[in-house]
């Protein structure tokens, strides 16, 4: 594990002053990827990747129709 930060809510704005801290300490990586979730989708993670250059990827989400459901 690289790093956790553990809240009930957590901004963007959040994520990436933590991304920041972690960058210090371990150096930056090339991509993050995460659920696409507000905090990771927001501005604020929009402009920290572009002032640091790391890429930011997300998981695709289930989709039903490309699911195989098979009966028991």
């Amino acid at each position: 594990m690289v790093g956790q930060l553990v809240s009930v809510s957590i901004s963007g704005r959040e994520v990436a002053r933590f991304l920041s801290q972690l960058i210090e300490l371990r150096g930056k990586p090339k991509k993050v990827i995460s659920d696409n979730g507000t905090e990771f989708s927001s501005k604020a993670m929009f402009f920290c990747s572009k002032e640091t250059g790391i890429e930011v990827g997300f998981i695709q989400q289930p989709v039903l129709s490309r699911m195989h459901l098979s009966k028991a």
